[in-house]
């Protein structure tokens, strides 16, 4: 399956808006990675807690 076919999928069962109003809601963090792309998780405990419980 295609990007566009996933993309397309979704459209059958939501709205255009319906869909920008989701990804409104997404939260979004920008995390701070050192040289080796590692973060400091006391610097961002949200981001570890998803990376090590989903």
């Amino acid at each position: 399956m295609k990007d566009e076919d996933k993309i397309e999928d979704i459209t059958q069962f939501y709205s255009e808006k319906e869909i920008e109003e989701l990804i409104d809601k997404l939260p979004s963090e920008t995390i701070e990675t050192d040289s080796h792309g590692n973060y400091d998780p006391k610097k961002h405990p949200e981001f570890h807690d998803w990376n090590v419980n989903g």
